[in-house]
């Protein structure tokens, strides 16, 4: 017969774990050449407590970040490490696992070697955050982007320069307490798990290159209490 129990009843029952999208999404940030942080921690707490009483497990938080040659800026960074931060330690406060998400828009012309190294400022920026809020960091799922050149950048880089570009980045030193952190991430794609890989990832996924550190999602399952 017609199941009529609860959503997240028969979820449940079906094995999967159920969350929730917690920010209220992307404004423009005063002071800023057009840059964006994300919104949604007025009341915070109180609603992911309400998602935990009815049922939610992990949560997820987006910021966006844009690559030219003078940007982010460190306002955005600093800003959206902060939103990321808060949002992460309220998560844990309240039983739900914190998806954190740092997306580099690879939008534009930059080369792998930019992409690269502002990765690694936002990845570092936002570690030091989640660090300054007393998050524990082992029980995060974190979710960047993949490095790419830009969109409209002559010379893309291929799928061996991807990897590793990305694979480096997957240890990042949490500033202020002089450990490294390994994180199981999960690439930011907006297509899902199965979603058509782009021209710089076709071989990455079927065939990973030797010395190629492999990016995955861990079960949400192992870090919920």
């Amino acid at each position: 017969g017609i199941c009529r129990c609860p959503m997240v009843e028969h979820m449940r029952a079906n094995g999967i774990i159920p969350g929730i999208k917690v920010d209220k999404g992307v404004v423009t940030l005063p002071g800023t050449q057009g840059e964006s942080y994300t919104a949604g921690l007025d009341g915070l707490g109180k609603r992911c407590a309400e998602y935990y009483a009815a049922g939610a497990r992990f949560a997820k938080w987006r910021a966006v970040y844009t690559i030219t040659d003078s940007l982010p800026s460190s306002l955005c960074m600093t800003a959206n490490a902060e939103g990321l931060a808060h949002y992460a330690a309220t998560c844990q406060e309240n039983g739900l696992v914190p998806i954190v998400e740092p997306e580099i828009l690879m939008d534009g012309r930059h080369s792998i070697q930019r992409s690269a190294e502002v990765t690694e400022a936002v990845l570092s920026s936002v570690f030091a955050a989640l660090h300054a809020h007393h998050v524990d960091i082992s029980r995060i799922l974190l979710k960047p982007n993949m490095v790419l050149s830009g969109y409209d950048s002559e010379g893309r880089a291929g799928p061996q320069d991807v990897a590793a570009a990305t694979g480096a980045r997957a240890q990042v030193r949490c500033a202020g307490c002089g450990a490294r952190h390994c994180v199981p991430v999960r690439r930011s794609g907006g297509g899902g798990v199965d979603a058509a890989p782009g021209p710089d990832e076709q071989d990455f996924g079927r065939q990973p290159p030797v010395g190629a550190v492999v990016l995955v999602r861990p079960c949400v399952a192992a870090l919920v209490h």
